[in-house]
């Protein structure tokens, strides 16, 4: 099993082109535009979770969030870069929000296979793309199709597994010297109880829900290459998301 350090390197030793390596970096995550919910688990059942071993609270915390659509919001490091989302996710590997980095802001799409972003001429400039095409792409929608290179990122970091890899990369789910459960405590105004594997310098931990069914609330990881902490909210609701419409797109023939 790759180690979480591991993970990081392989990760920036892509070759990559500036443009798709920049689409890779902008489509990370995405910040919640169009679609809102207020789930709130107050007042669930208690699920007795705490009393399980902590890698089974871990895998079952993960075989319970990675199927349903949800919310992720909070801060994550991609190709060196620190960038803030709110997004909401699908099992299916749809998407749709937006997402700031450098003070630039940009919407996301993914939906029929392919990717859809939408940002003002400041962010394309800090993406670096040439001046000639800034003024094009911005305010519009620029289509990303799957086929174009790079964009396989964009399939990736839209996913909901991909959302979790650290509790699968990190010994969270197979247990192990350094995986300890904490104390159920509040967090946010839930129950949860606290699951952590270390390893060296890296450390991912995770909220897991004590009421209701057992899903990752909180997701942190810290000391690798990637760090990472992003809040999971509005479990198991209908993320419905819709391209934008044909006229309105530029698509980015490959």
């Amino acid at each position: 099993m790759a180690t979480l350090e591991e993970r990081g390197s392989t990760r920036r030793g892509k070759i990559m082109t500036a443009w798709p390596r920049t689409l890779a970096l902008f489509a990370c995550a995405a910040t919640l535009g169009a679609t809102s919910f207020a789930g709130t688990m107050t007042g669930q059942d208690p699920n007795d979770i705490e009393d399980l071993p902590a890698e089974e609270i871990a895998l079952e915390a993960h075989d319970a969030t990675e199927v349903v659509g949800l919310r992720a919001k909070g801060k994550m490091t991609f190709w060196s870069e620190q960038i803030r989302i709110d997004l909401t996710l699908s099992p299916q590997g749809d998407c749709a929000g937006t997402i700031e980095q450098g003070g630039n802001t940009a919407e996301l799409i993914r939906a029929d296979d392919a990717s859809y972003l939408k940002g003002d001429a400041d962010f394309w400039k800090a993406a670096d793309v040439d001046s000639d095409m800034v003024n094009q792409f911005a305010d519009q929608w620029v289509k990303i199709s799957d086929q174009l290179e790079g964009a396989e990122d964009l399939v990736e970091l839209c996913a909901l597994d991909s959302m979790l890899e650290p509790v699968v990369l990190s010994d969270l789910i197979v247990g192990g010297p350094g995986v300890t459960k904490g104390e159920v405590h509040k967090i946010d105004g839930k129950l949860a109880i606290p699951v952590t594997a270390k390893d060296g310098d890296v450390m991912v931990r995770i909220e897991v829900a004590a009421e209701g069914k057992p899903y990752i609330l909180k997701l942190t990881e810290t000391g690798s290459d990637e760090p990472r902490d992003v809040a999971f909210s509005e479990f198991n609701r209908p993320v419905k998301v819709k391209a934008p419409d044909a006229e309105d797109v530029i698509d980015l023939v490959p």
